[in-house]
C-alpha cells in the first residue's frame, strides 16, 4: 500500500486551515445575498438610492456578485451616469461573454454607450442584446432607433420605430413614437406618411402642440398655406399668443396672398416681445411690399438692419 506523503497529523492541520477560510467565503456569500434581496425589496418599494447602497454593501462582500453588478448598472443607467453602469457592465461581459446568465449586461452597456455619445458601441451591444433574447425588447429598439438617428441611418432608425410600435404599448407612449416616426417620414420626403403619423398621435393626444408645428412645417413644404394656418390657428390655441407662431402664420398667410391678416399677425408678435428680431420686421416688409406699400415697407427694412447692426 501506497503511504500518504503527509503525516496524517500533517493533512488534519491542513484542514483545519482550510474549512474556516471556506466557511468564512460562504458566509460572505450569504451575507452578500442578504445585502442583494433588501435592495431589490427597497427597488420594490421605490427606494433606489438605498437599493444602491446595498447593491454596493453585497459588491464589497462579493465582487463577482453578477446580480448585483446587473442592478447597479442598470441603476446607474436610470440616472445618466453611464460612465459608472459601463464598468460593470464590463466586467458581467468578462465573467459571462456569451450572455447566458446575465444578457441584460449587453443591453446596459448599450445604454451606458448611448449615453457616452458613442452611438456606433451602442449600436452593436443593442444588436448583441436582441440576437442574445433579452427580453426587454422596448429598451433595446429604444437604443436602436436612437442611435440609427444619430449615425443619420434613416432607415434602420424607422425599422427600430416600427418594431417599438408593434409591441403592446400605453396610448399615451404610442401617440410620442407615432411623431417620432412622422420626422423619419418627413426626412424621407413622405409628406402623406408622416401626416397619417400625426393625425394618429393627435387622435390620442388633441394638445401635443409638436404634431400641430410639423404638420404645418409639412403643409408649407407641399405649397399648402392654408393648411398650415390652420394648423398654426390650433397650435395658438394651445399654447396662446406666441411670438414666434404667429410670426410663422404671418408668414404662411403672405404666401396664401392673405396680406393684411398676415401684417396683423407680425403687429401682434412684434408688440408680445421686448425685444423684436430683424426676422420680423423682414416678413412684415414682404407682407407690406406685396401690398404695394414701398413706404412700410422700407421703414420695416430699415428697423430690421437697425436690430441687426445693435451687439
Amino acid at each position: 500500500m501506497q503511504r500518504s506523503k503527509f503525516p496524517i497529523t500533517a493533512i488534519s492541520l491542513i484542514a483545519s486551515c482550510l474549512l474556516p477560510a471556506n466557511a468564512d467565503a460562504k458566509s460572505a456569500q450569504a451575507s452578500a445575498q442578504d445585502d442583494f434581496t433588501r435592495g431589490m425589496q427597497l427597488i420594490a418599494a421605490h427606494k433606489r438610492g438605498e437599493a444602491l447602497q446595498q447593491f454596493n454593501l453585497a459588491l464589497k462582500k462579493d465582487p463577482n456578485y453578477g446580480d448585483a453588478l446587473e442592478q447597479r448598472a442598470l441603476f446607474y443607467c436610470s440616472i445618466g451616469q453611464g460612465v459608472k453602469a459601463l464598468d460593470d457592465c464590463n466586467k458581467l461581459i468578462a465573467m459571462d461573454p456569451s450572455g447566458k446568465k446575465h444578457k441584460n449586461a449587453y443591453l446596459y452597456r448599450s445604454m451606458a454607450y448611448n449615453q457616452m455619445e458613442e452611438p456606433q458601441k451602442a449600436l452593436d451591444d443593442a444588436n448583441k442584446a436582441l440576437a442574445l433574447g433579452c427580453p426587454d425588447l422596448m429598451s433595446i429598439h429604444d437604443v436602436r432607433y436612437v442611435c440609427s438617428r444619430n449615425l443619420n441611418r434613416i432607415d434602420d432608425a424607422m425599422q427600430a420605430l416600427n418594431a417599438i410600435l408593434a409591441l403592446p404599448a400605453q396610448p399615451e407612449f404610442r401617440y410620442r413614437r407615432l411623431y417620432q416616426r412622422s420626422e423619419l417620414y418627413q426626412a424621407k420626403g413622405q409628406y402623406d406618411k408622416a401626416l397619417t403619423d400625426l393625425k394618429a398621435a393627435l387622435a390620442v393626444n388633441p394638445k401635443y402642440d409638436g404634431c400641430y408645428q410639423r404638420m404645418a412645417d409639412i403643409h408649407k413644404k407641399m405649397n399648402h398655406p392654408e393648411l398650415a394656418i390652420q394648423d398654426y390657428d390650433a397650435l395658438l390655441k394651445i399654447s396662446g399668443d406666441d411670438e414666434l407662431v404667429l410670426m410663422l402664420r404671418g408668414q404662411a398667410k403672405t404666401s396664401a396672398g392673405r396680406y393684411a391678416d398676415a401684417v396683423a399677425d407680425f403687429d401682434r408678435a412684434i408688440k408680445l416681445t421686448s425685444t423684436p428680431s430683424p426676422r420680423m420686421y423682414d416678413a412684415r416688409a414682404a407682407a407690406y411690399a406685396k401690398m404695394g406699400r414701398a413706404d412700410l415697407a422700407a421703414k420695416d427694412r430699415a428697423l430690421a438692419e437697425k436690430f441687426r447692426s445693435e451687439p
